[in-house]
């Protein structure tokens, strides 16, 4: 069924460079029907780049046994997967608190971070580069065995702090 669902979201495309899956590692959906349904998606499409975000549980803990899940989602995904990228929510809820100044970080504001990292990744990208997916690839990733990545990415500022704009720079 689910296969079913991508084959004709693929259909609709022009053309199918990659697929990025969002999931997380501490137990449940993410865990392991996540890492089944990646492994299935590369059974039907082994030659589609296949790009893995991977959310690391909190240290203190989320789910008894999440340690043990997040290391067989890692093992899983690493045989399937071109590259992943691991995101921690420890380090993620400190720059919100830190650097964005946030009181009362939640998931939305984690969330938010994520989708900010990846788009920094591969953002600006036109439709004249969009085979450029395969030169970051390969840029990140010196070796095909060496999938994992992380995104350091700057600057973080308060929405409050509002726009940057030229003229204010000029004062």
């Amino acid at each position: 069924m689910f296969m079913e669902g991508v084959r004709k979201e693929v259909e609709k495309c022009d053309r199918l460079l990659a697929t990025l899956s969002l999931l997380s590692s501490a137990g449940g959906t993410g865990s392991g029907v996540g890492s089944y349904l990646m492994e299935s998606y590369r059974d039907e499409f082994p030659t589609k780049v296949l790009l893995n975000a991977l959310v690391l549980p909190y240290r203190s803990g989320e789910v008894v046994i999440q340690n043990y899940n997040t290391v067989l989602t890692i093992a899983n995904l690493y045989d399937v997967s071109d590259m992943f990228v691991i995101f921690e929510n420890d380090n993620l809820h400190k720059m919100s608190e830190n650097l964005l100044k946030n009181k009362n970080t939640d998931l939305h504001d984690l969330n938010d971070l994520i989708a900010l990292k990846i788009g920094s990744l591969f953002q600006p990208m036109e439709r004249s580069e969009q085979s450029r997916i395969h030169d970051i690839i390969c840029h990140l990733i010196a070796h095909p065995e060496y999938k994992v990545v992380t995104i350091k990415s700057a600057p973080h500022y308060p929405k409050e702090s509002g726009p940057i704009s030229a003229t204010a720079v000029r004062r």
